[in-house]
């Protein structure tokens, strides 16, 4: 399967990712733009609907049936509306943070994805499956008592 090049980018000149019509994140090199990819489905040939894709970051609704998505004006922030077959509408707010503190440019190697309800009660599942090794396999997964960590590679 070829994917589709129809993609937002975003970034911050430390970080930089690209997200999808379907609102995934699905390029990100990690902690270096020119790195291994954490997100490297564009590599992959499994389609998104495969249970073993891998690559992405993805944010659904169940019974979704339409995505819209754009650019806030003059902005490097995209803004994805998922809305189910309910009405209910989910948004969700992509960026890499870049602001002033210090008196210098402060540009942290990180991807924001802001995640509000905006209509109904949407039901949102959230699908995190980084790789490493250029999508090589599916990063290893460990858990907390409050949180999930990646590892693998120079990743951690």
């Amino acid at each position: 399967m070829t994917q589709s090049l129809d993609l937002f980018p975003i970034g911050n000149c430390a970080a930089s990712g690209l997200i999808d019509r379907a609102g995934r994140l699905v390029w990100a090199c990690v902690p270096r733009v020119d790195g291994d990819p954490v997100f490297s489905a564009l590599l992959s040939a499994d389609p998104e609907e495969h249970a073993d894709a891998q690559g992405y970051w993805a944010v659904e609704l169940e019974d979704q049936v339409s995505v819209r998505q754009s650019y806030l004006r003059n902005t490097p922030i995209v803004v994805t509306e998922i809305t189910d077959k309910s009405g209910a509408v989910a948004q969700v707010i992509d960026f890499c943070p870049r602001y002033r503190q210090f008196g210098r440019v402060y540009r942290p190697v990180a991807f924001i994805r802001l995640i509000r309800p905006m209509a109904g009660v949407p039901k949102i599942r959230i699908k995190l499956r980084p790789t490493v090794n250029w999508g090589e396999r599916a990063a290893d997964r460990t858990s907390g008592s409050n949180h999930i960590r990646f590892v693998g590679g120079e990743m951690t």
